[in-house]
């Protein structure tokens, strides 16, 4: 069964979400604020979050900023729960990063709806991830061809008694970036970091996206000192 995380400081909207749910194929975890879902989200991996916009501490659009900012969590369906139905507020958690919104009270069928629609959105996401070769974001090679590719490489530079170096590069402070200029902008730093790895690279060389804000180089025929 697939993974629903609800963040709510409320546990009568945690038990009303786990029966209106009950007769969905999916498990319910809950966490009672901000700080305590950030944690569930990164240990469990949930396949949608429900995330209450108003909380004490932390509300939910700061929790969501959290979420997309972490690269364990940013590829999570999120769908706001909210008392409120203001366009302003719609429109600022999707520009964050959310993929739909429920106002409470719940509609039932309504729920129901928009979390299937949610895990539809998750599974055909990881399904083009699996089959895609080319990071959407930047154009760059992503993980799964770093992994297809890197024990060919291996292989080769053994039988050739040849070296192979590995260069890792994680953007230092990118969390403070999204938190301070939004994603938009985040994302963009990462497409202007991507063009610089390409065009100061060699054409042998490749270059991939290696997941949130960290790259990898893989240089065929070069020693450490090369790379």
């Amino acid at each position: 069964p697939e993974k629903i995380l609800v963040i709510d400081d409320s546990p009568e909207i945690q038990a009303l979400v786990k029966v209106r749910l009950s007769k969905e194929q999916v498990v319910v975890h809950c966490a009672n604020d901000g700080a305590s879902g950030l944690t569930a989200a990164r240990k469990l991996q949930p396949d949608v979050i429900l995330l209450d916009v108003d909380m004490p501490h932390r509300d939910g659009f700061a929790t969501c900023a959290d979420l997309k900012a972490d690269s364990i969590t940013m590829d999570i369906p999120i769908i706001f729960l909210t008392g409120a139905s203001s366009t302003e507020d719609k429109i600022r958690g999707l520009e964050l990063g959310a993929t739909d919104y429920v106002t409470k009270p719940f509609d039932p069928a309504e729920l129901q709806a928009r979390v299937r629609s949610s895990l539809r959105t998750r599974y055909l996401m990881e399904l083009l991830a699996k089959k895609a070769m080319i990071d959407g974001l930047t154009g760059l090679w992503n993980r799964t061809y770093l992994d297809a590719h890197l024990q060919m490489l291996l292989s080769s530079a053994q039988r050739r008694c040849m070296p192979l170096s590995c260069i890792m590069a994680d953007v230092d402070h990118f969390k403070s970036i999204n938190d301070t200029y939004g994603h938009s902008f985040g994302d963009e730093v990462l497409r202007e970091i991507a063009k610089i790895f390409s065009e100061c690279c060699r054409q042998e060389d490749i270059v991939c996206r290696y997941g949130g804000e960290e790259f990898t180089v893989l240089l065929p025929s070069t020693p450490l000192s090369g790379a």
